[in-house]
């Protein structure tokens, strides 16, 4: 997150990374299924955090595999996780994003400030056949939390307050294609695990200290998208 989310220690966002991982893992398989990942000769995933996705990916593909991500922490992570990556510390909104076969984003598009510049930079660095996969957007404004809705709606003002777009998810195929890319696969899953409790340590004004999280279940849309130029 722009914010408040960055201040956490590293172990802890790193729990959370692995928390989503696992809450998404179904969904990022079936999308692998979509892609050519044995014969790409590059990957990319600007906004890597601490590798996980490209742990995952360094098991279907021998292709080269760059990650780049502004947090020098998570990216000491992601090289212990997978030998052969290359790691860029840099501001992907603004950083040259190198040629690619395949690019995957998860999780990233809502903490940026200008989306559609930046996929329109994807586009341009998409060689022949190459493909954009949107591996997961949280859909915050479609959220529904029925056993305590005030708790969803203090945490949608934190992130909306940390300069996070919470449309973004929602928004998703239309913003893909104004960018210029041709949306081929795209759709929607819900998760529906309580709220995770070290995520919202990372929310500025949300629980009090020492407060537990509550146990009642966050119905969540996530929504993906496999594109090409």
């Amino acid at each position: 997150m722009p914010g408040g989310w960055y201040s956490l220690p590293l172990e802890a966002r790193d729990a959370v990374y692995r928390r989503q991982a696992c809450e998404t893992a179904a969904l990022r398989r079936f999308i692998y299924g979509l892609l050519n990942l044995r014969s790409a000769g590059s990957v990319l995933e600007p906004g890597c955090g601490t590798g996980l996705v490209l742990e995952e990916v360094s098991m279907l593909t021998g292709a080269v595999l760059t990650g780049m991500d502004r947090d020098a922490e998570a990216l000491s992570i992601a090289r212990s996780r997978t030998a052969r990556l290359h790691a860029l510390e840099c501001d992907i909104e603004t950083a040259a994003l190198p040629r690619s076969g395949i690019v995957l984003l998860s999780h990233v598009l809502l903490e940026l400030g200008k989306p559609a510049d930046f996929l329109r930079r994807i586009r341009g660095c998409l060689g022949a056949g190459g493909r954009l996969a949107v591996l997961g957007e949280y859909d915050w404004d479609s959220a529904e939390c029925p056993g305590d809705p005030g708790l969803l709606s203090k945490a949608r003002r934190s992130m909306a307050d940390d300069g996070l777009d919470l449309s973004i998810a929602g928004m998703l195929p239309g913003l893909l294609e104004r960018s210029g890319l041709r949306v081929i696969h795209s759709g929607s899953t819900v998760s529906a695990l309580p709220f995770d409790a070290g995520f919202l340590s990372g929310l500025p004004g949300v629980l009090d200290d020492g407060e537990a999280a509550p146990a009642c279940p966050l119905h969540l849309p996530v929504k993906w998208a496999v594109c090409a130029r």
